[in-house]
């Protein structure tokens, strides 16, 4: 498919799914691929499309406190968290936690270190936490993007935009994920 084929198809998702006020953060994240295939293959149009592109913005739900299969919940101001016990996740290993209503992909890694990455491929919608974990990067099962755990940059395509990381601390048994906002 041509750069253009593939900016209309995902222009058009993006389109589609503002319409379901539920799927915000997805539109966002097919705006965000649309808006990198246009920056590659015509920069200036891409620069007229910037200011377009800041009006779409992803704000989680509004909760106060929630639980999940993970764990706790709790928002924080701009801040929102999930727990595991490590026990849930031995080494090698991934696992999906929601934060609000945001799915997280949680690794755990052979040499013991612990990442988390938003768990949607921004390929399709993939899970990221069903895929292959290898070294210190995740493989989506779909399509075969692969990404850093540490920097979410994409390492090889068909997946061009990178998946949000983010902080994750252990204190004893407990793995905390924190996701800020937007």
């Amino acid at each position: 498919m041509s750069a253009q084929g593939e900016l209309a198809r995902l222009l058009d998702k993006a389109l589609r799914e503002l319409g379901d006020a539920g799927r915000t953060e997805r539109a966002c994240r097919l705006a965000a691929q649309a808006f990198a295939v246009l920056e590659k293959e015509d920069p200036e149009l891409a620069e007229r499309f910037t200011g377009t592109l800041h009006h779409l913005t992803c704000v989680p739900p509004t909760r106060s406190s929630q639980t999940t299969e993970a764990g706790a919940l709790g928002w924080a101001g701009r801040v929102a968290s999930a727990s595991l016990q490590q026990a849930k996740l031995p080494a090698p290993g991934l696992r999906r936690v929601l934060v609000g209503e945001l799915g997280i992909c949680v690794a755990h890694t052979q040499d013991g270190a612990w990442f988390a990455i938003d768990d949607t491929c921004t390929h399709e919608d993939c899970s990221l936490s069903q895929g292959d974990l290898e070294d210190h990067a995740v493989e989506c099962p779909c399509h075969g993007s692969r990404f850093d755990l540490i920097t979410g940059d994409v390492l090889n395509l068909p997946a061009v935009v990178p998946v949000r990381t983010h902080r994750v601390t252990v204190e004893g048994e407990a793995v905390r994920v924190e996701v800020e906002d937007g």
